[in-house]
């Protein structure tokens, strides 16, 4: 959004608009992504049905709880890419496509600290 700000118009038109503002709509996916939140909540014991979490039904809604989540972060960078192709590789605007391909990248990593995190937790306990 800073840089949006602060974008200026092509430098062989300077009267002519910038065509391209970085708004609301760019921030949704990222916002699909706060799943991280969700997966950090649920108790790994509960997810296994150990130590005492042996209930079936709290299994059952963990999974359901991690499955909901982890669609919410894959709808996210879904998103993130329609984003990217709908809003500035078909209209044409190579010099801000940086703010869609910023937008993926920001998708991804979170997936990636999702799963990583996810990982390194469940082997530790």
């Amino acid at each position: 959004a800073i840089l949006s700000a602060h974008a200026h118009p092509p430098y062989n038109e300077p009267n002519y608009p910038v065509p391209v503002h970085v708004t609301f709509v760019d921030w949704i996916p990222g916002l699909y992504s706060l799943g991280i939140l969700v997966v950090n909540l649920v108790n790994k014991d509960r997810v296994r049905g150990e130590d005492g979490f042996g209930d079936s039904r709290a299994v059952w809604r963990a999974h359901l709880i991690l499955f909901i989540d982890f669609a919410l972060m894959a709808g996210g960078l879904a998103g993130s890419v329609a984003l990217l192709v709908l809003k500035y590789v078909i209209p044409g605007h190579p010099e801000y496509q940086y703010y869609g391909y910023t937008n993926v990248a920001e998708n991804m990593s979170l997936m990636l600290f999702v799963v990583v995190l996810w990982i390194t937790h469940s082997e530790s306990g």
